[in-house]
């Protein structure tokens, strides 16, 4: 019986970076798509990467350290403020239709909103 010596080109591939040229510029796959149900999945077979390399790329990109979930959220987040602002409830938009429209379960969206924003979604809307 012959035995393969032990050599580094044997050993398993390292997945390493992603390069930036397969990534489609990330303020537009986040904000373009951010009000739609897209998930994360769906994200990485847009551009043809796995959820790890794309999280991976993602990561090294966010201003604030997040993964792909936690910039689709605050994308979504920042779509939900800007709605909010000019959002008018005397023609009858609401906070809950917000939330809705970008993906947010209406009892969680004050508690994340205030988090982010430092305000309620009733006093952004009030203003």
């Amino acid at each position: 019986m012959h035995r393969f010596p032990a050599r580094e080109s044997c050993a398993a591939p390292r997945l390493g970076p992603v390069p930036a040229r397969r990534l489609p510029p990330r303020p537009r796959l986040h904000r373009r798509h951010a009000s739609q149900p897209i998930t994360v999945e769906d994200i990485a077979r847009a551009t043809s990467l796995s959820v790890a390399q794309l999280n991976h790329a993602v990561h090294e990109f966010s201003p604030t350290g997040n993964d792909t979930a936690g910039e689709l959220r605050r994308a979504r987040l920042v779509g939900a403020h800007r709605d909010l602002l000019t959002a008018d409830p005397e023609r009858g938009d609401t906070v809950r239709d917000i939330a809705l429209r970008w993906g947010f379960a209406p009892a969680n969206f004050a508690r994340i909103y205030r988090s982010a924003f430092g305000a309620t979604p009733r006093q952004t809307i009030a203003t």
